[in-house]
């Protein structure tokens, strides 16, 4: 079940659940507290551009796949539900075009769930992670 905060509404997960909250926006098929604290954007993602992240939930370690149809900056970070930034897992850093992999310890991450923003010319990926 979800429970949405701002209004008390609880939904059922056996659907899937689209949301624009606190600039993020995205859909969930977990159990998750979402709350508003600021100004939706919308996210625009060029169909080039590809993300994949593994495990979720995580323990340990965590896996960043992308895709990027031309030579371009990519930066990677970890976010709590609020949008402070907890780790600054890839800076901005030029990569080839094609497929990256990046693989992040997270050791010393408490567990939570977060969002993992992955950006590249001007387009933001968002997944909903969790630590166990």
């Amino acid at each position: 079940k979800l429970l949405d905060e701002s209004t008390g509404n609880v939904y059922d997960l056996n659907q899937n659940i689209s949301y624009k909250a606190n600039g993020l926006a995205g859909s969930i098929a977990q159990p998750f507290v979402l709350t508003n604290n600021g100004p939706c954007v919308e996210n625009k993602v060029s169909a080039a551009f590809t993300t994949q992240v593994y495990p979720v939930p995580f323990t340990e370690s965590l896996t960043v796949e992308f895709n990027i149809p031309q030579n371009d900056k990519v930066s990677v970070r970890m976010v709590d539900i609020s949008g402070k930034e907890v780790a600054e897992i890839n800076p901005s850093e030029m990569f080839n075009k094609g497929a990256h992999q990046l693989s992040w310890k997270a050791s010393n991450l408490p567990a939570g769930v977060y969002i993992l923003e992955i950006v590249s010319s001007g387009n933001t990926v968002r997944h909903k992670v969790v630590k166990l």
